[in-house]
């Protein structure tokens, strides 16, 4: 597996990552404005489900962001690197495999801490 090919299939892992990150993003919205239109409406939930849906739709971003960039290298990449096949190709799905879970990981932390500040700033 070539190092251009790695580069182009770690995009579209992390595309479908996003796409996943995404769809919770708008089903949150859906749920938001549901909840608004109800008889029951406590700001604390409309708080906590926007505060769900901000950090939902940045992480989303931010792995499209990563899978652009990849994706870009892999086109435009040179060097006698990116053209020659090591023959791994287990060991290329393998770290195809533990670079996605990486980086949704450390979204899935960024996630997190944005969903703590804008709780915070959201209760001032």
């Amino acid at each position: 597996m070539t190092l251009s090919a790695l580069l182009s299939y770690f995009g579209v892992a992390l595309l479908f990552a996003a796409a996943v990150f995404f769809a919770v993003g708008i089903s949150r919205f859906r749920t938001r404005r549901r909840a608004s239109v109800g008889k029951y409406n406590a700001p604390e939930d409309d708080r906590a489900l926007l505060a769900a849906q901000r950090a939902d739709l940045l992480c989303g971003t931010l792995l499209l962001a990563v899978a652009l960039i990849a994706e870009v290298v892999s086109f435009a990449g040179g060097g006698p690197a990116f053209g020659e096949p090591d023959g791994n190709t287990a060991g290329g799905a393998l770290l195809i495999a533990l670079a996605t879970f990486l980086c949704v990981m450390v979204c899935l932390v960024v996630r997190h801490l944005v969903v703590v500040r804008v709780r915070r700033r959201l209760d001032d």
